[in-house]
């Protein structure tokens, strides 16, 4: 095996039962090589493969509960492993290859290229049974560099971190925890399993009614459970909720006065320089605070369901594009009407702009902004 001779590529059609990730390398086989199926058993991941996940498929399909089950299912109450096989197979995955791919694969690693008219296209890397430091010092060279240059990886672009902005929210707000980066990996290889619960129950996606009770707890109460946040956080939260036409990250000083109002609510603190300070914070655009809040906000849901359900709740957007939450202002409830009525007299109305960074002139980060304003709506 060598990563770096001419590329082999694979295409899968639409079918795939997983949504490709960059970044990840699955190993498949159409013949059983027992050497090779030990090595990656046995295979620890070292520090030099942060960023990277190498997939074993037996591995993970050995290690699903009911537990997973329910959080890659959170809208079917008491569902359990005899609801459904779990078919995670290279036999299952190879299926999908489109008929010019076929026989090419025998033993080795693929590599999520890109999506394009035929399907997904995969990197292929044939590998061959030689011994394991060989083939541990090949992964090693190959993730290291990748992981020591970002820009090499297919589909994730460039962009400016010299502005002296927090739009860099997309990056932050990626870095979950270890325990749920692990957990969001194993069961989106599950996509298969998914696929056949639907087909078994015949069910649609359910997304969750959100209530905020009277004491600011955050139920969902179609799975049946609720999402913790810490005051602070949940009070940006809240202030996205009110906010569906969405929130700049440039502009979030004009939202000072209505984010100190919720947070004074939420809060059990009693020392008011601290609160002030803590929502100066939050919305002193140069400063990493609002990015850290949201990070914590998409980690709250991600601990609950798996992504693509999560992704509803959670505040995104594009870099220097408003910020919001996806879920429709109709599923949400406030069981407190006065504090709804608050929420609704605090509300401060901002006219979007559009944020133009000036080009780096030195060695430093440029202070000077031009902001040109223009209604969007």
């Amino acid at each position: 095996m060598n990563f770096y001779s001419d590329n082999t590529y694979v295409w899968f059609d639409r079918s795939l039962p997983f949504t490709p990730e960059y970044n990840e390398l699955i190993y498949v086989e159409t013949e059983y090589n027992q050497y090779l199926n030990d090595f990656f058993t046995r295979l620890r991941l070292p520090k030099f493969c942060d960023g990277w996940n190498i997939s074993y498929l037996p591995k993970i399909s050995e290690a699903i509960t009911e537990e997973h089950l329910k959080y890659m299912f959170p809208y079917l109450p008491g569902i359990s492993m005899a609801d459904c096989r779990l078919p995670l197979t290279y036999e299952n995955i190879l299926s999908c290859l489109i008929p010019e791919s076929a026989g090419i694969i025998r033993q080795g690693l693929i590599e999520y290229y890109r999506t394009d008219d035929k399907g997904y296209k995969f990197k292929y890397f044939e590998i061959q049974p030689f011994d394991y430091k060989r083939l541990s010092r090949e992964l090693f060279n190959y993730t290291s560099e990748y992981s020591s240059n970002p820009s090499k990886v297919h589909g994730i672009s460039e962009y400016r971190t010299d502005d002296g902005y927090a739009d860099r929210f997309f990056d932050e707000t990626e870095r979950l925890s270890e325990e749920i980066q692990v957990r969001v990996h194993r069961l989106r290889m599950l996509g298969v399993s998914e696929t056949a619960i639907r087909s078994l129950l015949d069910k649609p996606v359910v997304i969750s009614r959100m209530v905020i009770t009277k004491n600011f707890r955050i139920l969902l109460p179609d799975y049946d459970m609720e999402i913790n946040m810490t005051p602070l956080v949940k009070s940006v939260y809240f202030l996205f909720l009110m906010h569906p036409e969405g929130i700049q990250f440039f502009q979030l000083r004009s939202y000072r006065d209505e984010l100190l109002e919720i947070y004074k609510s939420l809060t059990g603190r009693t020392d008011y320089e601290a609160i002030v300070k803590s929502i100066e914070d939050v919305t002193d655009p140069t400063k990493n605070s609002i990015n850290e809040k949201c990070a914590r906000i998409r980690e709250a849901f991600y601990k609950e369901f798996r992504s693509d359900i999560a992704e509803f709740y959670c505040i995104n957007g594009r870099c220097y594009k408003p910020k919001t939450i996806e879920l429709e202002r109709s599923k949400v409830e406030f069981e407190d009407k006065t504090f709804l009525q608050d929420l609704q007299k605090w509300r401060t109305e901002v006219e979007h702009g559009t944020f133009v960074p000036e080009a780096r002139t030195d060695g430093f980060m440029s202070n000077n902004y031009s902001l040109l304003l223009s209604v969007i709506f």
